[in-house]
């Protein structure tokens, strides 16, 4: 299941704030498959957004005792979600798309997440054009994601932005620069996984 904690920093909060019955979102998060279907569709009904993301999750990983995966259902209720506003559903649902090598498409759902402010799906974006995967290879515009994900809290992002700049030859500019972003992105980076490992500080 798909867990969101109170605890998170602003997105994730937000739209845990906007739920109808928080504590039913979460106490379905810990069902069986059989009794959590029924359960999250029971809190859509009642207006829960996060509760179509869990679904999508409980159809897209269903066991075959249960009757194995519905892999038309999971993408339906990953778009609701999205559909519906959430900035956090665009994170599962990318990798939705990761999983079945749909490139494009997972592009298409991180960039909704960059618009809506979400960190870890900027991280992600910015890991397709690093890589030309679904969109044509472009390491200036990964770094302008970095950045963005690095200033909107993403601690992996700091990591992997310094590790960038380090490697970065005949800069030695950039290079100290991100000899700097690291030290201080690894310090927070232990802190939160000690004190706050559900943070959305730490998610990619």
């Amino acid at each position: 299941m798909i867990g969101m904690r109170r605890a998170s920093i602003s997105i994730e909060r937000q739209e845990w704030d906007r739920e109808p019955d928080d504590a039913g979102l979460e106490l379905a998060a810990t069902l069986g498959y059989s009794e959590a279907e029924g359960a999250f569709q029971s809190l859509i009904a009642k207006g829960s957004v996060l509760a179509m993301v869990n679904l999508a999750n409980v159809y897209e990983f269903r066991p075959e005792e249960n009757g194995g995966p519905d892999f038309v259902l999971a993408e339906y209720w990953y778009r609701k979600s999205i559909d519906a506003g959430s900035a956090v559903s665009t994170l599962p649902a990318g990798y939705f798309y990761l999983r079945r090598k749909k490139y494009k498409e997972a592009q298409q759902v991180f960039a909704v997440g960059v618009e809506r402010g979400y960190a870890p799906s900027v991280l992600r974006l910015a890991h397709l054009y690093a890589n030309g995967l679904g969109v044509e290879k472009n390491d200036a515009r990964a770094d302008e994601l970095l950045t963005q994900a690095s200033k909107l809290g993403n601690l992996l992002a700091k990591m992997w932005l310094a590790e960038r700049y380090m490697s970065t030859k005949g800069d030695y500019l950039k290079i100290a620069k991100g000899l700097c972003l690291i030290c201080v992105a690894a310090a927070q980076y232990h802190y939160e996984r000690r004190y706050r490992p559900w943070s959305e500080k730490l998610k990619k």
